[in-house]
């Protein structure tokens, strides 16, 4: 039952709670605006539950008692796990964690991704199962799952939208394959969604009200998310800056078509104009050297050059770079701040604080633990 009380539900409360850690009612009364009977009713609802634990906060030594004594609020512990998997173009990720947020479990290997849509979802199943038996788990204790995935995602049927040239992922359900005999919440979005998620919450922007993420990896996607809400779109197809034509005359596209940002200034276009090896298994991070730096600040020109123009619509309070080139930190974000005042239309824009993400690499896939999380206590409540 998801009783809804002027305009919030208990499944909000109980959101607020487990983001909170340890609250009160009338904290919980200032940030909802809700009165102190409404949430009172709503919190006594949860305890009776089993899904909000009270206890009562010790005096200070000395203090005099006054009054009725404070009463913290928290999640209960709740039994089982949750699964997160992030799959890029040439990594497949997968956590499991328990409803406390903490990950038990978290394992990252190289893989070609883009090849074959089947044999990386049944890796990424394989993966799963490994974790589940190092912890003495079972599938049958999952409670929620969340995937990442490289290409836009039909949000109402979990249908990827990925290009022809991808034949094996045009179409393709994952989480369909993934869930198979699970009765929980699946959400599949885009892997860059799920990163700008993990850093607003738990990295770079974690001070800010809206954040506009860029995974500069072998794709280059966006993710948006204003006042605590993820823009999707209405197709799914949101945050595909990667396909913003920037040289008419460049390198072919996986979309098709030619000169494409990530065809010219991706992670793996990167890699060859450095002279590395370009293969499934070059996952070793980018070593920035006085000879090498040139590449890197031309990289952070041209997709600041898209970024800054984004940015004259959408005025965020941080852009946050992940992926690869984004572990790069001040070369590339030395090339997006030059763009930024070429073409930051807006003088204010050009102030617009770059910052690379904190969590790295695993961006996404802390963002996709933490929507199975949000999802499987929704189901509970």
């Amino acid at each position: 039952m998801s009783t809804t009380i002027h305009g919030s539900s208990r499944t909000d409360i109980l959101e607020l709670i487990r983001r909170g850690g340890v609250t009160t009612r009338r904290h919980l009364v200032d940030i909802t605006g809700l009165s102190r009977s409404v949430v009172a009713q709503a919190v006594s609802e949860l305890i009776a539950e089993g899904l909000v634990a009270e206890r009562t906060l010790k005096r200070a030594v000395g203090h005099a008692a006054r009054g009725r004594p404070t009463s913290a609020l928290g999640p209960a512990a709740q039994s089982g796990y949750i699964a997160a998997f992030d799959f890029g173009h040439r990594h497949i990720g997968c956590a499991i964690a328990g409803l406390d947020s903490e990950i038990r479990f978290e394992e990252r290997m190289s893989f070609d991704v883009d090849r074959d849509a089947r044999a990386a979802v049944r890796v990424a199943g394989d993966l799963l199962g490994a974790g589940l038996e190092q912890l003495g788990a079972s599938r049958g204790d999952l409670r929620a799952m969340a995937i990442g995935i490289p290409h836009p995602v039909d949000k109402a049927s979990g249908t990827v939208r990925a290009p022809a040239s991808l034949a094996t992922w045009v179409g393709a359900q994952p989480a369909t394959i993934l869930a198979r005999g699970l009765h929980c919440p699946v959400i599949i979005d885009n892997d860059a969604n799920l990163g700008a998620w993990g850093e607003y919450l738990h990295g770079a922007g974690r001070d800010a009200n809206s954040l506009f993420y860029i995974k500069a990896a072998d794709g280059v996607g966006a993710g948006l998310v204003v006042d605590g809400v993820i823009f999707n779109g209405a197709r799914g197809v949101s945050g595909e800056m990667g396909h913003v034509q920037v040289d008419p005359g460049g390198e072919l596209c996986r979309c098709g078509r030619s000169g494409c940002l990530e065809a010219v200034y991706s992670s793996a276009a990167v890699r060859r104009r450095l002279g590395l090896a370009d293969d499934i298994h070059s996952v070793d991070p980018f070593i920035v050297t006085g000879a090498n730096r040139v590449v890197f600040t031309d990289a952070g020109r041209s997709i600041g050059r898209v970024v800054a123009q984004l940015c004259n619509f959408l005025d965020p309070d941080v852009v946050v770079f992940g992926g690869p080139l984004g572990a790069v930190g001040s070369p590339l974000l030395d090339g997006v701040r030059e763009a930024f005042v070429e073409f930051g239309q807006v003088s204010a824009v050009r102030e617009v604080p770059l910052r690379a993400a904190e969590l790295g690499i695993r961006s996404e896939l802390v963002g996709a633990v933490d929507r199975a999380v949000q999802a499987a206590w929704a189901a509970t409540a």
